[in-house]
């Protein structure tokens, strides 16, 4: 319990602990910089996006633009030698077979020349439960040397929540598993959803705040919730539907 005046010296202290752990989504995109104040850890942020819309890859290009803060990816959907081909493709601009034809051709390490992929490490275990993703976060600081200032869980509706009766239930208790997670180990979670599919929306649809699928406990937990999808194959559309600092 904090009184008005321990409250204003935590929040005076706390500014030089921001500047260093803010993560800035203006680095990712910088139209965001202008609406969205840098987040800090405890905060969450929820992508709504459909499948095939770049949900995955919007996730690895926001990790990348958090260098240099410590990030930790939890893949649950992709296997790990797809989600390494991605980062590559990303950090030198190139195709999924250029990447491949590299590796077929050359036998040297290469991993020091990825400058922007330094300070990102993934965990590609599937059916987490919330509690091994707080587990693995506390005990990335072995691996890391420190602890992940932001983390990404890449899909929200693969977390395996045990002891729940319903598909409803065990999407609504891993989101507000996750704004607890965020708190308890001081990280920004980055958190990934697909979107519900209405049958009269057929093909691409803007989506909106209460889209989230079998949910509505998912933008209830986040700060911060961007909707993405797709007008046409190379236009993507990214609305800011939620900004509770903003």
């Amino acid at each position: 319990i904090y009184t008005i005046a321990e409250m204003e010296k935590h929040y005076r202290d706390s500014f030089n602990k921001q500047r260093e752990n803010a993560f800035d989504l203006g680095k990712f995109l910088p139209d965001l910089r202008r609406h969205i104040r840098p987040m800090v850890p405890g905060e969450v942020l929820l992508m709504l996006a459909d499948t095939g819309v770049g949900k995955t890859m919007m996730m690895q290009q926001m990790l990348r633009a958090a260098s240099p803060l410590p990030s930790l990816l939890f893949e649950l959907e992709l296997p790990m030698n797809l989600g390494f081909e991605r980062f590559v493709q990303m950090e030198i601009h190139c195709y999924a077979s250029d990447v491949e034809k590299e590796y077929r051709e050359l036998t040297a390490p290469m991993w020091s020349h990825y400058k922007g992929l330094h300070h990102i490490t993934v965990c590609p275990e599937s059916g987490l439960t919330t509690d091994q993703i707080e587990n693995y976060i506390v005990r990335s600081e072995l691996k890391m040397g420190r602890r992940p200032v932001v983390v990404g869980v890449d899909y929200v509706g693969l977390l395996n929540q045990r002891q729940t009766r319903s598909r409803y239930e065990a999407v609504s208790k891993a989101a507000e598993d996750v704004k607890v997670i965020a708190k308890n180990t001081g990280t920004i979670i980055l958190l990934a959803s697909q979107v519900a599919r209405p049958d009269h929306k057929k093909g691409s649809f803007e989506v909106g705040l209460h889209d989230g699928k079998d949910s509505g406990a998912l933008e209830c937990s986040a700060g911060v919730v961007l909707g993405v999808w797709r007008t046409e194959k190379h236009v993507l559309k990214i609305k800011i539907l939620k900004n509770t600092s903003g």
